[in-house]
């Protein structure tokens, strides 16, 4: 699974989790999700939930960084990373 296609799912969880919050996602894939508020600690939590399901992955305390969940891309890579049985 190449980095777009898991960007692209990425996205879509995170568009989801902020709906159901009634706020939506207005950010570019490299701008920080952190920042702008799309991710705190609660849906951080959330997220990597939902990335272990949607992908079969498993993600460790310690990789919960900002390195690894600031932004889309950071996510993508991180997670292609993950599949890919890099980290």
């Amino acid at each position: 699974m190449d980095a777009k296609t898991i960007g692209s799912r990425v996205r879509k969880i995170l568009e989801k989790q902020l709906k159901a919050r009634g706020l939506r996602l207005r950010v570019n894939d490299n701008d920080s999700i952190i920042t702008v508020g799309a991710l705190d600690s609660l849906s951080a939590i959330e997220l990597v939930a939902a990335l272990e399901k949607t992908f079969g992955i498993t993600v460790l305390a310690e990789e919960m960084t900002e390195s690894n969940f600031d932004s889309i891309s950071k996510i993508s890579n991180f997670t292609k990373a993950k599949i890919g049985g890099e980290k």
